[in-house]
């Protein structure tokens, strides 16, 4: 699936992404719900390797606002669907959305307490090196 190729680029330049320590960095509500989600290959060392993902068309967020490990894999197109349908049961086509590449579901587990992440999103980018603050 070519979206999946794509999404596979998040973790250019990131060496052991299962070591990184992610954290939600900044949600906006304006033009489209964007979440940035910094990475930082060690917490407490100010000279730590830091990165940032941008997820756009943010629709749905589940799970702690930091979390070790920056390996995500792609949800099924089925856990999209089922998702969707719950978010927004007036969507009439819901399979649709996914069959246009609207949007993903990127799924993360916690290294340290077991809990899942999820995030389904219009679209993702990264990483960056530095992100620009919202005027």
């Amino acid at each position: 699936m070519m979206r999946r190729d794509f999404y596979s680029e998040l973790l250019n330049g990131i060496d052991h992404p299962e070591t990184y320590y992610c954290r939600v960095w900044e949600c906006q509500a304006r033009y489209e719900y964007l979440m940035l989600i910094q990475l930082k290959s060690d917490p407490a060392e100010m000279r730590g390797k830091e990165l940032f993902w941008e997820f756009q068309r943010v629709m749905y967020f589940q799970g702690p606002l930091h979390w070790q490990g920056a390996d995500f894999r792609l949800g099924s197109d089925s856990e999209c669907i089922e998702l969707l349908a719950q978010l927004e049961p007036k969507v009439t086509h819901p399979e649709m959305l996914i069959e246009w590449d609207f949007c993903s579901l990127f799924k993360f587990k916690d290294k340290i307490t077991g809990l899942d992440i999820k995030i389904l999103a219009g679209g993702a980018f990264g990483p960056k090196a530095k992100v620009e603050s919202a005027p």
